[in-house]
């Protein structure tokens, strides 16, 4: 951003926001997001920053490579978790927050919460309570770029 010599102001929202607003192009970019296909359509993926790992959460040994159909997992709503999840034929629940996903866990309402690392290194021992971390698999982590603005970020870089 600062190479563009665009101004630009740095804004934080929960995630499912951030997607609103930049799928209405009121924001030029997100991030950071996971790339799904839905959101191509109203904006462009970088090349991935990292990649991050997710985790679920247990108190229970679940063999993630294993039959996944008879489990169901908290994921935060509008993540690349659910897709996840879905793809490994595990079932899930939409949550808010990712402390919320974890709680229902904690609490033996769900059997698990699917979790990117980056979140859970933010998280306290007194959030994860003794649970389980075992390794789901991983994403791809960039910023989208609204497709009214794509034009003008490229044209900047490119001078």
């Amino acid at each position: 951003m600062d190479q563009s010599g665009l101004q630009y102001v740095v804004r934080f929202y929960p995630q499912v926001r951030e997607l609103h607003l930049l799928e209405r192009g009121e924001i030029d970019l997100g991030l950071p997001l996971a790339k799904l296909a839905e959101r191509d359509r109203y904006a462009v993926f970088t090349s991935p920053l990292f990649v991050a790992r997710l985790h679920v959460f247990t108190g229970e040994h679940i063999d993630v490579h294993g039959d996944l159909s008879s489990y169901t997992l908290t994921v935060l709503r509008a993540s690349a978790s659910a897709r996840l999840a879905a793809s490994r034929k595990a079932g899930y629940v939409e949550v808010a927050s990712w402390l919320q996903a974890l709680d229902l866990a904690r609490l033996g309402r769900f059997d698990g919460a699917l979790i990117p690392a980056p979140i859970v290194s933010d998280l306290g021992e007194d959030q994860l309570c003794g649970m389980r971390r075992i390794d789901f698999g991983s994403i791809p982590v960039s910023i989208y770029v609204s497709k009214k603005k794509v034009t003008t970020m490229n044209a900047s870089l490119a001078n």
